[in-house]
Parts: structure tokens; C-alpha cells; sequence
């Protein structure tokens, strides 16, 4: 007998439901406006050597991003050599003249903060995430590393054996595959974006030291380079920091414009291109144009 009252009050609203639930369900809701989102200002200034400058102010967390954005990567990879700018980027936290890597890693950890570096098609990037109460100190380190970085030998050597395996586990995982093949049968083998930005096992071989160095000193300009900054800052105190850390940097060969890429091969109709993965337990499908 308790349960009878519970019984008839869902009945009650299951009919009530179905009494105010539209004739259809064919005809979606009307939609309201769109919300109105309000974006903060982006102050832009540009330093006396080209280097690009922008600023976001918000003040609600004590928390600073930058990043520093070249506007080169492995597009630009000597031919036979691909891989050389993913393999700049991964060395510049491994040592300057005056950190070595266990010391930047060990500084990066006490300021609570993060610094990364990573290079993809047409820019390398490096990036720096820090409590605002730790910001001098993360400038000083952040700039060290973009501007001095030393490639030493012995961490080249550690980071290419790195890469090398890395990429022998990845010829092992079909959505690598796939999109590796992709790539490369769309733009050819000669085009910036039909070779692999990580590099072959054949091309990394080959990189050097000097290569990595080349590299960096022919794309790390500061009219190459524009510096965002997001966070718990002013404009003026960022612009400030920018011209005593930066303000030096080489501008550039303004006129060093790359060599033009070869047109892709042309596609006169639609192809299948299978490659067999002997005893894959998945496939992996990549359709493309």
C-alpha cells in the first residue's frame, strides 16, 4: 500500500508528458541568439629590431603565458635532412653557455613554472607558463634559452638516439602509418609537407650538430619571432621586459625569402593505396585530397 501513491503520481506525470510533448519530433527548437562573448583587448607594439609584440591583460589569477613564435619549422629542412628544425626545438632547453640542462630543468621546477619548446609545418615555438611572483626570474630563463641555446654535443647525441627509437616505435603504430603515407602521396617526397617533420631514421642519421646550428642561427631572428604574453602583466612592464631581453637580438635577413616548393604531383583520379600491416588487430583509414 505504501508504494501505490508513488506509482500513480508517475503515471499522473507520464501522462501529463505526453498531453504537452509535441505531434512530432521532426521539427528542431528554434534557436535563441547567440551569446555575446566579450574579448579582451590585444595590445600590439613592435620592437626597434622587428620583433613583434602582443599583450593580453587579465588580471583574475596571478598566472603568466608566453610564447615566443618563429615563424619558420620543418618546412624549411634541408633537403635530404628533414627533421632538423623538430630536433632544434627539442634541444634548446638542453643547455646555454651558462645552464646546462639539469640546471634549466632544476630552475624550471623551482619557480614553479613550465618551459617547452616544439616546432610544427611553417613555426617553432617556445613557450613558458609561470605564477606571476616567479616572472623575473622565468624571464631571465625563458630568454637564455631562446637566445643562447649551446646544442651541446653530448645532449645532441642523447637526443637523436631519442628520436631514432622514437621513431622506430612509431613505424610500428598504423595511425603513424597512415598518416605518414598520406602525406607523402598527396605533396611527393620533395614538397615541405610530403616528408615528415620528425624525420626518417635515414635523415636523422645524417643531422649533425652543425646542421642543428645552422638551422637556428639562419631562423632565429628576431624579425622572425613575435612574442605573446597573456596573464597577470601591463602592457608597458611586458614591453619593458621585451626591449631589455630582446633588444639586442639580430634582426634578420629581412630578404632571405625560402625557395619556392615543387607543385604536388597531380591526381588524375582516385586511388587506393593499401599497406599491409601483418597481424594488426586494426585498420587505419586516412581519405584525402
Amino acid at each position: 500500500m505504501t508504494r501505490l501513491p508513488l506509482v500513480m503520481v508517475l503515471a499522473a506525470a507520464a501522462a501529463h508528458a505526453q498531453a504537452t510533448a509535441p505531434a512530432g519530433r521532426t521539427t528542431p527548437p528554434t534557436l535563441g541568439p547567440p551569446p555575446k562573448i566579450s574579448l579582451p583587448p590585444i595590445h600590439e607594439r613592435n620592437l626597434p629590431n622587428g620583433m613583434r609584440l602582443l599583450v593580453v591583460e587579465r588580471h583574475e589569477i596571478p598566472l603568466v603565458d608566453a610564447v615566443l613564435v618563429l615563424g619558420t619549422g620543418p618546412e624549411a629542412d634541408p633537403t635530404g635532412k628533414s627533421g632538423v628544425a623538430t630536433l632544434v626545438a627539442s634541444m634548446l632547453t638542453r643547455g646555454t653557455p651558462t645552464r646546462s640542462a639539469a640546471d634549466i630543468a632544476a630552475q624550471t621546477a623551482t619557480l614553479g613554472a613550465s618551459l617547452d619548446a616544439g616546432s610544427s609545418w611553417d613555426h617553432t615555438v617556445v613557450s613558458l607558463h609561470v605564477p606571476t611572483a616567479t616572472l623575473d626570474s622565468a624571464w631571465s630563463l625563458f630568454a637564455d634559452v631562446v637566445l643562447h641555446s649551446a646544442f651541446p654535443d653530448s645532449e645532441f647525441a642523447r637526443v637523436k638516439r631519442e628520436r631514432l627509437t622514437d621513431l622506430v616505435e612509431l613505424s610500428d603504430r598504423a595511425p603513424e602509418v597512415a598518416d605518414r603515407a598520406l602525406a607523402t602521396i598527396l605533396f611527393g617526397p620533395d614538397h615541405p609537407y610530403g616528408r615528415p617533420s620528425l624525420g626518417s631514421e635515414q635523415s636523422v642519421g645524417a643531422i649533425t650538430t652543425k646542421d642543428v646550428r645552422g638551422f637556428y642561427d639562419a631562423t632565429f631572428a628576431a624579425g622572425n619571432a613575435t612574442l605573446i604574453v597573456v596573464g597577470d602583466v601591463t602592457v608597458d612592464a611586458v614591453d619593458a621586459k621585451a626591449k631589455e631581453l630582446f633588444g639586442g637580438w639580430k634582426r634578420g635577413d629581412p630578404n632571405a625569402d625560402p625557395v619556392p616548393p615543387p607543385s604536388p604531383p597531380a591526381k588524375a583520379a582516385t586511388t587506393i593505396y593499401v599497406i599491409d600491416k601483418h597481424d594488426a588487430p586494426q585498420s587505419s583509414i586516412r581519405l584525402g585530397s
